[in-house]
C-alpha cells in the first residue's frame, strides 16, 4: 500500500501537529512523538472513525475520503468504545463480521479469553479489553492496520501472541508503541510545528 500524507493539521478542537509530507510504502510504519502530539487523533482521523486529520491522504495514489479509510481499515484504540455486553456476545460479533479465513477459536484461546465469556466487557480488565479490541481490528483482515498502542496492559504471553500477530500481519500495519519493543520498516515522528 503506497500511502502519502500532504498538508494535513492533526488535532480536536485545536491542532495538534502538522505534517507538510510524508510517504510511505512501508508495510510497518512506527507513528511516534511525545504524548499530546496526536498519535492516536492520527490513527482514528487516518481510520475514518473521526475528523481528526485534515489535508490530503491518498493511498494507492487516490484521494480517500473518511467512508473509504473506514472500509479499508481496522483500527485498535481505548478510544474506540468496547459495547456494554459480556465478553462472548462481543467475540460472537467479533466472528459475524470476520474474514471466512479468520480463525477466531484460535484467536480467543490464544488470547485466553474463554475463561472471560459470560463476564461484561465493561467489568474485565484493561488487559482483557485491549485482547478484544485487538480481535475486532484485525477480524476483517482489513488491508490496513491502524493500531494505537497494541500492547498495553498485555500479560507476557499475550504481549508475545500480539508481537507476532503484528510480524506476520499480510497487510500494512500502522502503529504507536510507547514501550518500544517493536520497530517498525518505517517511522513517521510527530513535532508540534509553528503551523499546528
Amino acid at each position: 500500500m503506497h500511502v502519502c500524507l500532504s498538508n494535513l493539521q492533526v488535532g480536536y478542537s485545536i491542532p495538534l501537529c502538522g505534517i507538510e509530507k510524508y510517504e510511505t510504502r512501508a508495510t510497518r510504519v512506527k507513528v511516534a512523538g511525545k504524548n499530546g502530539l496526536g498519535k492516536t487523533a492520527l490513527l482514528l482521523g487516518l481510520g475514518g472513525l473521526r475528523s481528526t486529520v485534515r489535508g490530503r491522504i491518498e493511498i494507492d495514489g487516490s484521494s480517500t475520503s473518511e467512508t473509504t479509510r473506514a472500509n479499508i481499515s481496522g483500527v485498535m484504540s481505548d478510544a474506540v468504545a468496547i459495547p456494554n455486553a459480556t465478553v462472548s456476545q462481543v467475540t460472537q460479533y467479533i466472528g459475524a463480521i470476520a474474514e471466512a479465513s479468520f480463525d477466531l477459536s484460535k484467536h480467543i484461546e490464544k488470547l485466553g479469553l474463554a475463561p472471560f465469556a459470560n463476564e461484561s466487557c465493561s467489568r474485565v480488565s484493561a488487559g482483557t479489553q485491549q485482547k478484544i479490541r485487538f480481535l475486532a481490528a484485525i477480524a476483517r483482515q482489513p488491508p490496513w492496520l491502524l493500531l494505537d498502542e497494541p500492547f498495553d496492559h498485555l500479560d507476557t504471553v499475550s504481549h508475545s501472541y500480539v508481537f507476532d500477530q503484528i510480524k506476520s500481519y499480510p497487510g500494512t500495519v500502522w502503529f504507536t508503541d510507547h514501550s518500544g519493543v517493536m520497530d517498525g520498516d518505517d517511522t513517521l515522528s510527530l513535532y508540534r510545528h509553528a503551523s499546528a
